[in-house]
């Protein structure tokens, strides 16, 4: 197969700013108990939705003016979709992953929804030891995540997970645990009008540095 990496994009916040301030906002749990269901790496009940705060740190508050709600909300390695995102993701047939009914509180406590929280029950360690750029040095007898400066994909590890598994997968084993997305995809959610509020940079292109944000 080709080199894999040339394949995907990876998700990050888009930065884009109005008067120093981010023009589409982020999210933080909503309560406790929401924080804890984040970061399970089992199924979440749907008994009731998960509940999200608007991050008050990027509205533009001197203009009294929330931060955009776009398609995608990106906060760090934690992700909502809007509805029309999900109904592009769940053609992909996922696994690993589930998209969680949930509802995003505003500063004016409103609530919108339909809303979705991307999580990720399980990861997939698929990136190259010894074509990888470290950013810090990486001993994996002691370390559970290496600091990448440079991220390239093991073409023998991705050949071995089914294409359905593959077309968006959170890549384990990498600090901040990035999101990674198929072209396949990125074309079925640019065709929907369904990228607003992400940027996807091509993955071989990508220097993260210490960080994904």
């Amino acid at each position: 197969m080709n080199d894999p990496t040339d394949d995907y994009f990876i998700v990050t916040r888009d930065r884009q700013a109005v008067d120093g301030k981010p023009r589409f906002a982020g999210f933080v749990a909503g309560n406790d108990w929401t924080a804890d269901r984040m970061y399970e790496r089992e199924a979440v009940s749907r008994a009731r939705p998960m509940v999200f705060d608007v991050d008050e740190r990027d509205l533009r508050l001197q203009d009294d003016v929330p931060g955009e709600i776009g398609h995608w909300i990106v906060s760090g390695g934690d992700i909502l979709v809007s509805n029309v995102v999900a109904e592009v993701l769940v053609q992909t047939r996922p696994a690993g992953w589930e998209l969680v009914p949930s509802v995003l509180r505003t500063i004016y406590d409103t609530y919108i929804e339909p809303i979705f929280y991307l999580h990720f029950i399980t990861g997939l360690d698929l990136w190259d030891r010894d074509r990888s750029e470290f950013a810090v040095p990486f001993d994996p007898e002691f370390d559970f995540s290496a600091e990448l400066s440079r991220i390239v994909l093991d073409p023998e590890r991705v050949r071995d997970i089914l294409p359905q598994d593959r077309q968006m997968f959170l890549l384990d084993g990498v600090g901040n645990n990035p999101v990674l997305l198929h072209r396949d995809l990125i074309e079925r959610l640019s065709a929907a009008n369904a990228m607003l509020g992400a940027r996807f940079f091509p993955l071989a292109e990508y220097r993260p540095g210490n960080s994904f944000e």
